[in-house]
């Protein structure tokens, strides 16, 4: 599966380092990593976020055609990934959509930062859980996984947790929003240094 890069954006909810059963699970649910993002105007309408649109419903019309998806979505019974229910959540208003990933207990994410680790010439590993809080700057790896579809299955498209690079943990701190290999989609890193799309509204809906 192709591993997609969202814009800089904000983490809430991050459960990066340990698998946890989330609220109301079912019996036969397991423990996941997971955590919520959170997309403000400009990363809502950057080009990463609209080559993951793309991406979405590429994969819904590859798997139920594009009338149905289409239809599906003129009657509010198709879930896209990019959520906008904000306030309910408790989130800032400069924030437009959220998107909540996921991965199974055995597929921890990796979580690295933006800098070289001078002593492996690779991205430094991020092992400290306090370093990702929420309201941390981070960007994240992704892929594109469809759902449902059958009787009495809503469809959607779900984005499924790959990996963390951080940006910034020196942002503030959110009021709101809770608590493998090295990868490669973030690049080789950087040496460090010393001292409104309309069709992209609608489809959200």
């Amino acid at each position: 599966m192709t591993k997609l890069l969202t814009p800089n954006v904000v983490l809430s909810y991050p459960h990066l380092f340990k698998a946890v059963l989330r609220k109301n699970a079912k019996p036969d649910e397991k423990p996941q990593f997971s955590a919520a993002f959170l997309f403000d105007e400009a990363a809502l309408t950057a080009p990463e976020t609209k080559a993951i649109l793309a991406a979405v419903m590429e994969a819904a019309y590859a798997k139920w055609g594009k009338k149905t998806v289409d239809t599906w979505i003129e009657e509010g019974t198709f879930e896209l990934p990019f959520k906008k229910d904000i306030v309910s959540k408790g989130y800032p208003e400069r924030f437009k959509r959220y998107i909540s990933c996921a991965s199974g207990a055995d597929y921890p994410p990796a979580v690295v930062g933006r800098f070289k680790d001078p002593k492996t010439g690779k991205l430094e590993v991020i092992t400290d859980a306090r370093r990702l809080y929420p309201g941390a700057v981070v960007r994240v790896s992704v892929t594109v996984r469809c759902y449902g579809g059958e009787k009495g299955w809503k469809p959607g498209v779900k984005l499924d947790l790959a990996n963390v690079q951080l940006i910034d943990d020196t942002a503030e701190r959110l009021t709101a929003g809770g608590a493998g290999g090295e990868p490669d989609e973030f690049g080789s890193g950087e040496e460090k240094q010393a001292g409104t799309d309309a069709d992209f509204d609608s489809l959200l809906g």
